[in-house]
């Protein structure tokens, strides 16, 4: 017999957009696990755009008026972390009115998101005893999730870092806003790599007992099948935005160079620069090698691809990464990868085990060695890096395993509250 007084556990997951746009469409994967755990789960799109008010979907909290945001500038000043990192920006040599913006943006969206929907929260009764707040981003989720730490004195917060939102390099004066307010106020940082966990200890080592690994996944149920028949055609196949850092003009450039045999290239992805990157694929590529820009296709679908046609090779070029999803999926074909070695790339990609590292400043020739590396390559040895490549993601990277163990971790072990 069930239970009736069995307290209710709830979510609260912080996004950027999710659900709405595509931008975090790989959440569509981890959320399935969300109710093994959790009896209510809402989400709050912290950065959403003003038409997704119009739309709203069943559990998503939305403040009612966009338009209060603003008001959120006059109280700005009287932010006690606001001073703190004014202080610690002057410290550093990068207090400047671009960093000071920043700084706002993130305290004004955070604190509206926080003022508007915490009072839903108070209405949906929900106890304070059994909630998580999970915010995906350490960005201004993140910040938001602090707020909400010091509202509910019981509940757990932690956050999830990836790249972007992790390495501070990759942003304008090595800076991203309230980094040790983040630390110092949330429970709990998972990092999907084992370098993001690295970085976060040689930077703040005084919060080390926080940093937690907790890899992403994907999921596949068919078994390895990667046959590589004796095509004529070498199948090469990428995924990724179409922007400066993945540098896409790079695989064309080792594509231009291969003339004595017949290539099929096929890019999943879109972007600001795709129209400068087909028609550079179009003056740079000769007759033999055929390519497909597929645009936009969420992972589902890239899958859903996957599973009827057969590929020989996945690339990546880019020039940083935390731990590229759009691998794990190749690799779950059992698709062999040549990646730049960067941020926690070599954690999935082994070099000459289940793929090949590329330095992350790379000659072209390097590239097209590699691809000859694959072409080559006798159909024994091939098969070999295949199923490496599968067994591999299978142990690591596969979402059933690793989802049902970070919501089993953030749903238990409850935290103290965080010392302001």
């Amino acid at each position: 017999m069930k239970n009736l007084n069995k307290k209710k556990r709830s979510l609260v997951v912080l996004t950027n957009s999710f659900p709405y746009g595509d931008g975090e469409k790989f959440l569509d994967t981890e959320k399935m696990y969300f109710k093994d755990r959790f009896d209510e789960i809402y989400y709050l799109p912290c950065c959403c755009l003003q038409e997704f008010y119009l739309h709203k979907q069943e559990n998503t909290l939305l403040p009612d008026k966009p338009i209060l945001k603003y008001l959120e500038f006059f109280r700005v000043p009287f932010k006690r972390e606001f001073y703190k990192e004014i202080k610690f920006l002057f410290k550093m040599g990068k207090l400047e009115l671009k960093t000071i913006k920043s700084l706002a943006a993130y305290i004004i969206t955070g604190s509206y998101n926080f003022r508007c929907v915490n009072n839903k929260l108070k209405k949906l009764e929900i106890s304070r005893n059994d909630l998580v707040f999970y915010s995906y981003w350490m960005t201004i989720p993140a910040y938001t999730a602090t707020l909400f730490k010091r509202e509910y004195k019981n509940c757990k917060c932690i956050t999830r870092c990836h790249g972007i939102d992790l390495y501070e390099f990759r942003h304008r004066k090595n800076y991203l806003p309230l980094r040790r307010h983040v630390f110092q106020n949330l429970d709990e940082i998972y990092c999907i790599s084992c370098d993001g966990i690295r970085y976060l200890e040689e930077k703040y080592p005084e919060f080390r007992e926080k940093f937690k690994l907790s890899r992403l996944g994907t999921i596949n149920t068919n078994d390895f099948n990667n046959k590589r028949g004796n095509r004529d055609t070498f199948k090469i196949v990428s995924c990724s935005s179409v922007i400066e850092i993945k540098r896409i003009d790079r695989i064309i450039d080792a594509l231009s160079e291969i003339r004595e045999v017949n290539l099929e290239w096929t890019h999943f992805g879109d972007g600001k620069l795709l129209c400068q990157i087909q028609n550079y694929a179009e003056e740079k590529l000769p007759a033999n090698i055929r390519y497909n820009f597929m645009g936009f296709f969420s992972n589902t679908e890239v899958m859903e691809f996957y599973k009827t046609n057969e590929y020989d090779l996945f690339i990546n070029t880019s020039e940083t990464e935390g731990i590229p999803v759009s691998i794990m999926e190749a690799m779950s074909f059992g698709i062999p990868v040549v990646a730049t070695d960067v941020g926690g790339t070599k954690e999935i990609v082994i070099d000459r085990y289940n793929g090949r590292l590329l330095k992350k400043i790379f000659q072209i020739r390097e590239l097209n060695d590699l691809i000859f590396f694959f072409l080559e390559m006798n159909k024994i040895t091939y098969q070999q890096y295949a199923r490496n490549a599968y067994s591999f993601w299978l142990k690591y990277f596969n979402a059933e395993r690793n989802y049902k163990k970070f919501i089993r971790d953030i749903s238990e072990n409850k935290c103290e509250s965080s010392k302001n």
